[in-house]
């Protein structure tokens, strides 16, 4: 566990190790972030929750992700493109002054336990693709591909799996929270069966509505 002080790229959205995502940087503090990290192309995201106060600063979530800029593409004005890579989950221990963009003194917390459970995988694997072909049935307009090949080491298919899942912010963040693969494994197995019962349920209401507008 390392101690260093990490730029922030406060985010609507959790980001895991391996995981790939697309930023656009248009204000002038994450444009200067992006010109002070040229050397090292690492920064850190966090998941930022709560409505808008004025006044208030947004709540920031304690855990979050060390990312590598993979690629930049410049547009007018300074702003930019930018591509990101999940490299390792990140505890923040304290948060300094804005330069002008946030930082924070953070602990790398690389996941614990030397090994992952293959028949825990294999389960929660199964849990994901159920899920996401009930969300595609429900949510026409969101349909989520069926063929979602994963491949590398048993710890990078524990996040794979957790961003397929097509689960709210707040369950995705619980994922990151978790130090241990297998942990991790057994609590996305149960959110999305929570998740599926959900569906299952809504579908059910919504046939019984139909039979009872047909009999009117």
């Amino acid at each position: 566990m390392t101690n260093r002080v990490l730029p922030i790229f406060p985010l609507g959205a959790v980001v895991y190790p391996g995981q790939t995502l697309g930023l656009y940087i248009f204000e002038d503090r994450y444009k200067a972030l992006l010109a002070d990290v040229q050397e090292t192309l690492e920064f850190g995201t966090y998941l930022v929750g709560g409505p808008k106060v004025a006044g208030r600063p947004l709540r920031r979530s304690p855990i979050g992700t060390v990312v590598q800029v993979t690629g930049v593409q410049p547009l007018n004005d300074g702003k930019a493109l930018v591509a990101i890579e999940g490299k390792q989950r990140f505890l923040s221990r304290k948060w300094l002054e804005d330069a002008p963009y946030p930082r924070a003194v953070i602990d790398e917390s690389p996941c614990s336990g030397n090994s992952v459970n293959s028949e825990l995988l294999h389960l929660a694997s199964d849990a994901v693709m159920a899920l996401r072909a009930l969300h595609s049935e429900i949510h026409l307009q969101e349909r989520l591909d069926k063929s979602c090949p994963i491949e590398g080491s048993d710890k990078s298919l524990v996040w794979q799996l957790a961003a397929l899942a097509p689960l709210s912010l707040d369950n995705q963040y619980r994922l990151l929270a978790v130090t241990n693969p297998n942990a991790r494994l057994r609590l996305l197995r149960k959110l999305c069966n929570e998740r599926f019962d959900e569906y299952q349920r809504l579908i059910q209401a919504s046939a019984h509505e139909s039979e009872w507008s047909a009999d009117l």
